[in-house]
């Protein structure tokens, strides 16, 4: 159990095997963090927990396992793939190895998300209440979500992101950095320079980006 996670905390001390949600629901935790403070610490962290996260509870013919590899021994390990009161592990995967994809270009970290939704096709578009977080992973694949990097100062990042945050948009995600960009940031930032000195923001398909830009008024406008 070291370096795994535990599913509940009191007085103190962690206790009871994780599962596949506590993972998923971690790893999209800390990419919220990152995408507001875009300390490389969250990206880094939610890296690990995602290769963990495979590792741990990948079923090799499709979809992941709800107990780890190390859980004890159960007479069939569970992969519950409906969205009940919360959404089921799986469908959470499916959104944390898109969203991981987009910011590292890991395209096998793509496919296996694009299986999942292979997995439940057909049967969340039958019964869609019980799929509902599945159909939200569907249509944040589906809406091509745009991926923007913003370099620069410190001073400058906020007013970069506020405006991007101040309306909902569920179908992007977001890495910035100060410069120069560290060798720990995402990969999406990597490469990536300011103009003339000033913050730059680039908005990017599949690590292809369009022409840089240099004011939020002008990123907000590629966003639309």
């Amino acid at each position: 159990m070291n370096n795994r996670l535990f599913r509940s905390w009191r007085n103190g001390n962690a206790s009871h095997a994780y599962y596949l949600e506590d993972y998923a629901n971690l790893i999209l935790a800390l990419l919220s963090a990152y995408q507001v403070d875009h300390q490389t610490r969250w990206y880094q962290s939610a890296f690990t927990l995602t290769e963990q996260m495979i590792a741990l509870f990948k079923d090799p013919n499709s979809g992941f396992f709800d107990t780890a590899i190390d859980h004890e021994t159960l007479i069939s390990r569970p992969k519950d793939l409906q969205d009940n009161a919360s959404p089921s592990g799986n469908s959470l995967a499916a959104t944390a190895l898109f969203k991981m994809s987009l910011l590292t270009g890991r395209e096998e970290w793509r496919l296996m998300a694009y299986e999942l939704l292979g997995v439940i096709k057909e049967v969340a578009l039958k019964y869609t209440q019980g799929f509902s977080n599945w159909l939200c992973a569907a249509d944040f694949v589906l809406s091509n979500p745009k991926e923007v990097a913003i370099v620069g100062s410190h001073n400058d990042l906020p007013t970069f992101t506020k405006p991007i945050w101040s309306t909902y948009r569920p179908n992007l995600v977001l890495a910035g950095s100060e410069m120069p960009v560290s060798p720990d940031a995402p990969p999406l930032l990597q490469g990536r320079t300011s103009i003339h000195g000033k913050t730059t923001a680039y908005v990017c398909k599949n690590f292809v980006r369009k022409l840089p830009v240099i004011t939020p008024e002008e990123l907000l406008s590629l966003l639309k």
